[in-house]
């Protein structure tokens, strides 16, 4: 066999064999995540007297899936020293009423409350595990 065409086959191997192993990290690691809310229950979601973390995303956000796993591997550091918060999954295409009232502009966006229901952080852009564990370190708990 030609030695340039086994470099192509064995490419497009490995190329199908990545994404194989994508989707089903993504099927069997389903994120904690599925907590979505509509317009309605933030208020009386957030004044639960527990930081609340606001993570605003799009279906079509490339970055949102790498900010995603940012956000499981913060909420399992966090929930292994005991600190209790909410997370808010928040698609800012469907609930554009939120994500204006909180001025997103650009996905991912995470905003922190503190337990009281004030802003007390705003992050556009990829934000990385160590600083949202940083940002909800306030908690009492």
């Amino acid at each position: 066999m030609n030695p340039l065409i086994l470099r192509v086959l064995v490419s497009a191997a490995v190329i199908l064999l990545y994404i194989t192993g994508v989707k089903l990290y993504k099927y069997f690691n389903r994120m904690r995540l599925q907590n979505i809310i509509s317009y309605s229950e933030l208020n009386t979601e957030i004044k639960k007297g527990i930081p609340t973390l606001l993570y605003f995303w799009a279906p079509n956000c490339v970055q949102c899936s790498s900010q995603e796993l940012y956000l499981d591997a913060a909420q399992s550091k966090l929930q292994k020293h005991g600190k209790e918060f909410n997370i808010k999954k928040i698609n800012a295409y469907i609930e554009s009423d939120i994500a204006s009232q909180y001025r997103i502009v650009t996905v991912p966006t995470i905003v922190v409350v503190d337990p009281e229901g004030k802003i007390k952080s705003w992050n556009p852009g990829l934000m990385h595990p160590k600083k949202i564990v940083s940002q909800l370190s306030f908690s009492r708990n």
